[in-house]
């Protein structure tokens, strides 16, 4: 369900980038929030923060939980990978 919620209009999209960057902002400063559109990483969600402490703070506590049915993954994206791939996608 997720997926479908992430594919789904630009209002639901905004209201998923929105509930992301509150909840993401509870470990650390946000920089951006990216939800690519199409592509490989499509319905994924990256969170960019200003420092690699919050980075692990987010890893550790969003990581397992669930979201709209589907249980989190968290991972690191190297900043080359990162900028490289995806941050262009929003």
């Amino acid at each position: 369900r997720g997926g479908e919620r992430l594919g789904g209009g630009d209002n639901i999209l905004a209201e998923i980038l929105e509930e992301t960057a509150d909840e993401a902002n509870t470990f650390g400063k946000v920089v951006k929030v990216v939800i690519p559109r199409a592509g490989e990483y499509a319905t994924k969600i990256f969170v960019e923060f200003d420092g690699e402490e919050s980075c692990e703070k987010a890893k550790l506590n969003l990581g397992g939980r669930i979201f709209d049915g589907n249980v989190v993954g968290a991972t690191y994206f190297s900043v080359k990978e990162y900028e490289g791939k995806v941050k262009g996608l929003a």
